[in-house]
């Protein structure tokens, strides 16, 4: 039987139409994928320049952390006396380098006295602040030189270059207690307690944690993930650092990888997924994306490297201290790009 010509040309035109369609669903559909997967880990092909890894002293590095891990050993809640002897410490350097120090004091539930210790450089505009934050408490009776006396060390040693370096923005260190067990996860957790007291949300520009930061190794086979998918795209090998972001807030996340690529010759390596996802909230950056703030976590992955985490065998003598070094100085490098005066 022979179809009108009317009849043949509508039918030519319906299949042209879902020919179309099926291109521009599929077109949609990639560019959605493309989206998540730059989401997911942000690619960043525009580096910063090489810094001075000299202007942080090693020994000072390896000094602080072992006194730290030693002197205040052991620094869990359990232990008030070495608890205070850990902020007077941080505090007289931070007020060494020329920082506005204060104190957030808090009671646990437990009715255990505790306090967060709080630097502020002030940049030219105060309107806006950029916070950067370590948990120097350590769990149980652990020396804790890797969890988390490196990161305290690490906000030390910013204090150091901060103490000279011109500022937009506001740039506030804090170190905080009660990131360890039994108060993980409550609002006990010192970075709940000052992410809480925060007002105005708006006024701040992010926050940048610094949990472990000292263990780092060009070994195959010493790097472990919590899903076998990530291997495909991270290395086998531990020299190099992760920064964790928040699904919500990535051109926090993107702008602080940026700055931090070719600051030094460490690799960077990037996820971003929702803030409640497991294992990437397992520190103090979790408080503030439960305020809407966005933050990411510098870190060496933690117990997916350090076979040592939580044992008696996190010892000073067993950090990576030349490339620690690198670590900070790449944080630095964010703080230059997000509050440094341009």
């Amino acid at each position: 039987m022979n179809l009108p010509q009317s009849t043949i040309q509508k039918k030519r035109k319906s299949q042209i139409i879902v020919q179309w369609g099926v291109k521009i669903s599929f077109f949609i559909t990639l560019c959605l994928l493309i989206s998540c997967i730059g989401c997911i880990f942000l690619p960043c092909f525009i580096g910063n320049s090489p810094k001075d890894v000299q202007a942080i002293s090693l020994q000072q590095l390896e000094a602080d952390v072992e006194f730290l891990s030693v002197a205040c050993h052991p620094r869990s809640i359990a232990h008030p006396e070495n608890q205070q002897k850990a902020v007077a410490f941080i505090a007289d350097r931070f007020n060494a380098n020329g920082a506005q120090v204060s104190y957030q004091h808090y009671t646990t539930p437990c009715a255990q006295k505790c306090v967060n210790v709080l630097a502020l450089f002030p940049g030219k505009d105060t309107a806006q602040t950029l916070i950067v934050g370590a948990h120097y408490d350590s769990f149980d009776n652990t020396p804790g030189a890797d969890d988390n006396a490196s990161g305290v060390v690490g906000l030390l040693a910013l204090s150091q270059l901060l103490k000279t370096a011109p500022l937009q923005y506001n740039v506030l260190l804090v170190a905080y207690n009660t990131e360890e067990p039994p108060y993980f996860a409550t609002d006990s957790m010192g970075s709940y307690v000052h992410a809480a007291s925060i007002k105005a949300k708006d006024t701040i520009i992010g926050m940048i944690c610094l949990e472990m930061i000292g263990r780092f190794s060009t070994i195959a086979g010493t790097q472990e993930y919590p899903t076998d998918w990530m291997k495909l795209f991270y290395p086998d090998h531990s020299q190099w650092i992760a920064l964790i972001g928040d699904f919500r807030a990535p051109r926090f996340s993107y702008a602080v990888k940026c700055a931090m690529i070719g600051a030094t010759s460490l690799p960077v390596y990037s996820v971003s997924l929702p803030a409640n996802t497991e294992v990437l909230n397992f520190s103090d950056h979790r408080n503030y994306w439960m305020f809407d703030i966005p933050a990411v976590m510098v870190t060496n992955t933690a117990f997916y490297r350090n076979a040592d985490y939580h044992t008696e065998d996190d010892t000073h003598d067993r950090l990576s201290y030349d490339t620690m070094r690198e670590a900070i100085i790449m944080a630095f490098a964010a703080i230059q790009e997000l509050a440094g005066a341009q």
